[in-house]
């Protein structure tokens, strides 16, 4: 692996330009806020002089909105707070890629929400490269300029959060980002998937918008009010089940619906009318990405940076780095079913 145009191989690990965000932040709780921020530096050798180290953990404490707080204890911060901390103690050595493990998994869903958008604002300012892992689907689409699905070890699609969301280049990944609605296609061995927000539901198939192709009827099995929207599970004798997700400018005027109340549902383009018996937008499951894969074309790779481009390369021999204005490449081995030991190169252009 290459950081900077270096090679990391051989390379002990408190040497490499790279630092790390913990899932559980791993303060260390008998040191203040600023002996916690300053570890990475008081390591060094030489050490720094204490008005440096001073001054350099004040402005990263300033970076995460926490002047001030250089005395306090980490027992006495909230956990948002904490998680501060533990950027600011990562960020301090100016490191080439910052590595963040589930960073958000132990907040509350609304801190939660508040820090995906400090992270986001964060990475702009600093600009250098994260690496998010999560398996927090809306936190990967909602904080990634590149994300990639990984399953077993291995890559299965990587692209924009959109690009992965609207085009999943196949079951897992429509299963995996988001929700979905799944189909058997109008050929054999092919799978239509469609999203349950795209899906119209209402008393009567008169009240469906128009342009509608089929209004289908169906019967509500499950309802679940989730503020903003209400998610719906409904039955329809040749489909089967499904879920539709209906906002909530949509139930104004008391249209709602409760278990066993009978409805018709319908959604924007007619896909296969006479096996499918629905209206749907869709798409059907290609094998484009495994071809582009297997044809050693290159293809866009998920790793979270606003300021590269990346790209990933697959070849049979060791390739040579391309010359890359950002100066940030990598290269590994990877071994895949239809290129055993290819090698993938990852730069940023």
């Amino acid at each position: 692996v290459f950081i900077s145009g270096a090679d990391m191989t051989g390379v002990p690990a408190y040497r490499r330009p790279v630092n790390m965000v913990f899932q559980h932040y791993a303060l260390f709780p008998h040191l203040s806020v600023a002996d916690n921020v300053s570890y990475g530096l008081r390591q060094r050798r030489p050490r720094p002089a204490p008005g440096e180290l001073a001054r350099a953990v004040a402005e990263a404490l300033a970076m995460v909105r926490l002047d001030g707080y250089e005395a306090r204890r980490t027992h006495e911060l909230s956990g948002g707070q904490q998680q501060r901390v533990a950027l600011a103690r990562a960020l301090i050595n100016r490191p080439a890629v910052l590595l963040l493990d589930e960073p958000l998994a132990a907040l509350d869903r609304k801190l939660r929400r508040e820090m995906q958008i400090e992270l986001q604002n964060l990475q702009r300012d600093v600009g250098i490269t994260f690496l998010l892992v999560t398996h927090d689907q809306e936190e990967a689409l909602s904080m990634s300029d590149r994300v990639c699905v990984m399953r077993e070890g291995r890559i299965v699609q990587t692209g924009s959060p959109r690009e992965l969301y609207d085009r999943p280049v196949n079951r897992y990944v429509a299963d995996f980002v988001g929700k979905s609605n799944f189909f058997a296609g109008p050929r054999s061995g092919t799978v239509t998937s469609v999203r349950p927000e795209l899906i119209e539901i209402a008393a009567e198939a008169k009240a469906l918008p128009e342009g509608m192709a089929e209004r289908l009827p169906v019967k509500v099995l499950n309802r679940i009010f989730l503020g903003e929207h209400t998610e719906y599970r409904v039955a329809h004798a040749a489909l089967g089940e499904f879920m539709v997700l209906s906002p909530r400018k949509s139930e104004r005027g008391g249209a709602t619906f409760e278990i066993g109340d009978e409805a018709a549902a319908a959604a924007g383009v007619r896909v296969d009318a006479t096996r499918l018996a629905t209206t749907i937008v869709a798409f059907v499951v290609s094998r484009a990405f495994a071809a582009r894969s297997s044809s050693g074309g290159s293809m866009p790779l998920t790793v979270a940076s606003a300021f590269t481009s990346t790209w990933i390369g697959l070849a049979a021999r060791p390739p040579k780095l391309p010359e890359c204005r950002s100066r940030s490449a990598a290269r590994m081995m990877i071994s895949s079913p239809n290129r055993p030991r290819s090698w993938v190169v990852i730069a940023g252009r």
